[in-house]
């Protein structure tokens, strides 16, 4: 990509605008941002960068997209993004722990050896299960159909299940049922639901501590958690957030 250079009086006028008082701050968001998400796309979901930055990526950072570069190297498994020479950002693949923006002076960690997937292991497999009703495959043709005005849905994949049994399934080029993609915080949902299933199971309870290895010691104040803190956001841990310095 061409990296483009505007003033900085260009970028002070976004930040003001959008209710922000620090530049540096303002701006490293959406750098951080970038390469995160690549990083992501490219190192654990093997997707290809450019659709990824396309759809994924340019629209949600608008206007900062304009200005914004980013460069791959695979061979040290991370993505640096750049906003228009003012601040810069690097953000590395550290193997089952995904990808992690790498702030100066912050603790490193070792890149998983193994190498990262590519689209080719994660295209798209034939229905396991083939509509068998016109208005299921109807409405999938719908999902995945470009609109002829307003915003694009860049629908990756749709599963159906009814019953108990899988009924329809289909997914975008490039994407497939092994593909990992960012579930943001539908992902709460998900563990919501799926801990209640352990729960109804009775193998395990939310008022009891949460089994976490590296916790048991009974000298370690995080011995108390429960699964209910975790879920309720609670539980005393400080929580940091990668796309901040501090």
């Amino acid at each position: 990509m061409n990296r483009i250079r505007p003033s900085c009086a260009a970028i002070a006028a976004a930040a003001i605008l959008a209710g922000c008082v620090d530049l540096d701050r303002a701006a490293g968001v959406p750098t951080h941002y970038v390469s995160h998400q690549m990083c992501s796309a490219v190192f654990v979901g093997g997707l290809d960068p450019d659709m990824f930055y396309r759809e994924a990526v340019k629209l949600v950072i608008a206007p900062a997209g304009l200005l914004m570069d980013y460069r791959i190297d695979r061979t040290k498994g991370e993505v640096t993004a750049d906003l228009a020479g003012l601040v810069s950002s690097r953000s590395v693949f550290l193997g089952a722990e995904g990808c992690r923006v790498a702030h100066e002076g912050g603790a490193g960690a070792p890149i998983d050896q193994n190498d990262p997937p590519t689209a080719a292991q994660h295209a798209a497999k034939p229905l396991p299960v083939d509509p068998v009703s016109p208005a299921l495959e109807a409405a999938l043709d719908r999902e995945f159909a470009k609109p002829e005005s307003g915003p694009r849905r860049w629908t990756k994949g749709v599963v159906i299940l009814h019953g108990g049994h899988l009924v329809a399934e289909r997914y975008a080029p490039g994407y497939g049922p092994e593909t990992p993609q960012i579930g943001w915080s539908v992902t709460k949902s998900v563990t919501n639901a799926l801990i209640g299933i352990l729960v109804r199971q009775k193998k395990l309870a939310v008022e009891a501590p949460a089994p976490v290895a590296a916790w048991r010691d009974p000298k370690d104040p995080r011995h108390t958690i429960t699964v209910d803190n975790l879920l309720r956001m609670n539980s005393g841990i400080e929580f940091g957030q990668s796309l901040y310095a501090d």
